[in-house]
C-alpha cells in the first residue's frame, strides 16, 4: 500500500522523501503504484513528474508494459511524447517491435515519428523505407517526419513521391521550409512538390 511505499522511499532514498511524496499519491490515485514504477521513477528523480504521468497514460490504455517501461528509462527526459507516441501506434494497431525503435530514433520527436507510421499505414504503404530513412539520418527526422505527414494532408503521398523524397534527403530541411511555406498560402499540389525536388 502507499504507506509501504512511503517507507521503502524514506529507508533506501531518505534525500528524496520530499520529492517522492506527491509522485506516490499521484500513482496510487490512479492505481499504478508498484514496486517497479516506484523504482524507476527513482533512479531518475529528476524526472519523476514525466515518468509518472507516462506511467498513468499507458496504464489507462493497457500498455504499460516491461518493455515500454525500459523505452521510457532509456529517455526519461521525454517519457510522455514518448507515451504519447505509443499510444497512437497501439490505438492504429501499428505497434511493432520496428515501429518501436523508430520513435526512440528522435525521441524528443516520437509522436511525430509515429503519426508519419500512421500516415503511412492509411496509405497501405510499407513503412520500411521511411524507417531506414530516419535511421540513416537521426538529426532530420523531424523534417523527413513532417514532410511524409504534409504529403499525406494533401493527397499527395505515394509510392512515387516517397521514392523520390528519400532520394533527396540530404535537402530535406529544404524541401520541408518549401513545403510548409507553400502549403500556408494552399494545399501544395504535384506541381508543388515536383518544383521543389527538380530545384535539388
Amino acid at each position: 500500500d502507499l504507506r509501504s511505499h512511503y517507507a521503502q522511499v524514506l529507508v533506501s532514498h531518505p534525500d528524496h522523501q520530499k520529492s517522492m511524496a506527491p509522485l506516490l499519491l499521484v500513482l496510487n490515485k490512479a492505481q499504478r503504484l508498484s514496486f517497479e514504477n516506484r523504482e524507476a521513477i527513482l533512479s531518475h528523480p529528476e524526472h519523476g513528474g514525466a515518468l509518472t504521468e507516462a506511467f498513468i497514460k499507458l496504464g489507462e490504455v493497457r500498455a504499460l508494459t516491461q518493455t515500454h517501461r525500459k523505452m521510457l528509462l532509456l529517455h526519461p527526459e521525454n517519457a510522455e511524447e514518448i507515451a504519447n507516441a505509443l499510444i497512437l501506434l497501439q490505438a492504429s494497431a501499428i505497434l511493432s517491435s520496428s515501429h518501436r525503435e523508430a520513435i526512440l530514433v528522435d525521441p524528443e520527436h516520437a509522436k511525430l515519428i509515429a503519426n508519419a507510421l500512421y500516415c503511412l499505414h492509411q496509405r497501405q504503404m510499407s513503412t520500411q523505407s521511411y524507417i531506414f530513412a530516419i535511421h540513416a539520418y537521426p538529426k532530420r527526422a523531424r523534417f523527413i517526419s513532417s514532410v511524409v505527414i504534409l504529403l499525406h494532408s494533401c493527397e499527395l503521398l505515394t509510392e512515387k513521391n516517397i521514392t523520390t523524397l528519400f532520394d533527396h534527403l540530404k535537402q530535406i530541411v529544404r524541401i520541408y521550409a518549401f513545403l510548409v511555406t507553400q502549403d500556408a498560402g494552399h494545399s501544395v499540389t504535384q506541381e508543388d512538390f515536383d518544383r521543389i525536388i527538380q530545384t535539388y
